[in-house]
């Protein structure tokens, strides 16, 4: 189902080894807005990377080493730091009303506990939780047992760099608003993502290579097509929710660094700079205007 692929990309993220033959020009989109005595950055990240993946340009390291602040979705870059603040809202969002289980077919529940063993979780570990977290904690074995890490991320790579200058990074939200854009759908809703879940370590890494060459390459337009374009045709409610609705209140903000002064890199996931409501397209209803720089 194409809409789950971007949800458990972005579920992971709450938590190469393959080599890409591209142009050698090539690089990840950058753009820039700039006043009298304002410059801002806008990057479009990958959340989790495999650790070899080279992606990071001259051009993209000058601008955040010209910048003083540095803007990401949340302000956890770290995997350590996701895990921090991530444990209390657990506790907070995920506890199921009736065991997980009680939920699924005998089919599914044989699923879930083939995904829960090779995850390397003790028996009936996800029975207390939601579906979400339990979708949650299989995407990330999945992924991580695939190689692609939180910390070999663009975010994370981004915000060590800006941590080895002592600056701490901002967030357009907080960890809790991110986990509340998923946990609170009802648990019948969640359902599908957990089933998405299943199987998914067997099927993770096609998927995830071609929408990390489409970044690679700096082909907005192909991102746009394939991840945004399948949310919004799949789900026009949870397109509105996770990219439209955030695109819109994200852009409030950079129009408020703009009024101010100074030099600022924002980082957020590349999916928000593509497509008919990106964060571009809602800066341009401001007039403002956001200049591609490759």
């Amino acid at each position: 189902m194409p809409l789950l692929r971007p949800i458990r990309r972005w579920l992971a993220a709450l938590a190469g080894a393959f080599v890409f033959a591209l142009p050698a020009a090539a690089e990840p989109a950058l753009w820039v807005i700039r006043d009298r005595d304002s410059t801002i950055y806008l990057f479009g990240t990958v959340h989790v990377l495999r650790g070899e993946t080279e992606w990071l340009s001259p051009r993209i390291e000058a601008a955040a080493k010209a910048s003083d602040e540095l803007w990401l979705e949340t302000p956890s870059a770290s995997m350590d730091d996701l895990r921090a603040s991530l444990a209390p809202l657990v506790k907070k969002h995920g506890i199921g009303a009736m065991p997980l289980t009680s939920r699924l077919t005998p089919e599914e529940r044989e699923a879930l506990d083939s995904e829960t063993r090779r995850a390397g979780l003790a028996p009936h570990s996800l029975e207390p939780f939601q579906p979400w977290f339990a979708a949650l904690s299989i995407s990330t074995s999945a992924l991580t047992q695939a190689g692609y890490l939180r910390d070999a991320g663009a975010d994370a790579v981004v915000g060590r760099m800006f941590a080895d200058r002592g600056i701490a990074p901002k967030g357009f939200e907080t960890a809790d608003q991110q986990i509340e854009l998923i946990a609170r759908l009802r648990e019948q809703e969640q359902l599908p993502y957990l089933r998405a879940a299943f199987g998914a370590r067997d099927r993770i890494g096609p998927g995830e290579d071609s929408m990390i060459a489409l970044w690679l390459a700096g082909d907005v337009d192909g991102i746009a097509g394939s991840s945004v374009a399948s949310i919004k045709a799949s789900d026009p409610a949870l397109y509105d929710r996770m990219l439209v609705r955030r695109n819109i209140a994200w852009t409030r903000q950079i129009e408020k660094l703009l009024a101010g002064k100074g030099t600022a890199f924002i980082a957020v996931g590349a999916a928000h700079f593509a497509g008919p409501d990106s964060i571009q397209a809602q800066l341009a209803k401001r007039e403002i205007r956001a200049e591609r720089l490759n």
